[in-house]
């Protein structure tokens, strides 16, 4: 009787420690998988975005993206832009009215997909808007593509000319204390005070600028595109202005931790390792962001008070 008792036990404990051990060497779920959603809430009619706490983003699945409020959270904390613009063949942003939209929310491919159709007084033809949602590692990346088919038929006859895009760019931010604390712009800018401006390209632009803003939150907002127009305003304005292309990509990262960490998530985003060369000296707020081209070509640069541009990143 003792013999099995003994017997039984010492299984008992076995068990256990295989247990354990399998516990600890089994590799974690991936956090981004694990919190992931995406789709339609019928409540409210919004659709929404989500990896978990780190990012979501969220807007009204009818009336889209054009002009209208779209809601952008992390960690808890939550800020809104007023959505985006475009002007085709230099018509008037404002007068677009929208004629249908449908979302096609896409888990499996990570993604909210979303069709809209708009007319405009000014032109013969509606333009259609392809939306494109992604979650990449702690930021949002929403592709804007508008199109017309330029041998549509009306009254028997083709439409013309074929239509352009001249402008697309972001409109004013809202919320509480959205306004700018310290502005990152440029190479290696780090401004502590600035008025509004509106530029275009120099040498060191690059296709993006960061903000640390009065609620506590740091974002990061960039294009795949360098802009064709910078438009700032510290009280919520943080337009990169856009043109041409077929695929126009938006990168969008928050962090309610750091402005560093803005960074690193929009780093990841785009695929850019961190380089080696980069370091924090106390006293010298350094941060490391990439920047990426149209073409491919990618660079990594370095924000800080002191600091240059660094080498290009393979």
């Amino acid at each position: 009787m003792k013999r099995h008792v003994i017997t039984v036990l010492s299984l008992a404990l076995t068990l256990y420690l295989f247990a354990c051990t399998a516990s600890s060497t089994a590799p974690a779920a991936p956090g981004l998988d694990a919190g992931f959603s995406c789709g339609i809430d019928v409540a409210t009619g919004k659709a929404y975005i989500r990896d978990g706490d780190s990012i979501g983003c969220e807007f009204h699945a009818k009336r889209g993206l054009l002009r209208e409020p779209v809601y952008l959270e992390t960690e808890g904390k939550r800020l809104g832009f007023n959505g985006f613009y475009l002007s085709m063949n230099n018509c008037d942003p404002a007068q677009f009215e929208l004629i249908s939209g449908t979302v096609y929310p896409q888990p499996e491919q990570r993604r909210l997909v979303a069709h809209y159709k708009f007319s405009h007084p000014q032109l013969q033809v509606p333009v259609k808007l392809d939306v494109e949602l992604r979650i990449e590692r702690g930021a949002v990346r929403i592709r804007i593509e508008p199109n017309a088919d330029p041998e549509q038929i009306v009254d028997g006859a083709p439409v013309g000319p074929i239509l352009r895009l001249i402008r697309l760019g972001l409109m004013d931010h809202f919320g509480e204390r959205v306004g700018t604390k310290r502005l990152y712009f440029g190479s290696h800018s780090v401004i502590e005070i600035s008025a509004a401006f509106e530029i275009g390209p120099t040498n060191g632009s690059l296709p993006l600028m960061g903000m640390e803003l009065e609620s506590g939150l740091s974002e990061i907002v960039g294009t795949d595109l360098v802009p064709k127009q910078y438009r700032f305003d510290p009280t919520g304005r943080y337009d990169l202005v856009t043109y041409s292309g077929p695929h126009v990509w938006y990168t969008i990262a928050l962090s309610a931790q750091s402005f560093a960490d803005a960074a690193r998530r929009y780093r990841q985003a785009m695929g850019v390792e961190t380089p080696p060369s980069l370091r924090h000296y106390p006293g010298r707020p350094n941060f490391m962001a990439p920047a990426t081209f149209r073409f491919g070509t990618r660079a990594a640069f370095r924000f800080g008070r002191t600091c240059a541009v660094e080498a290009p990143a393979a």
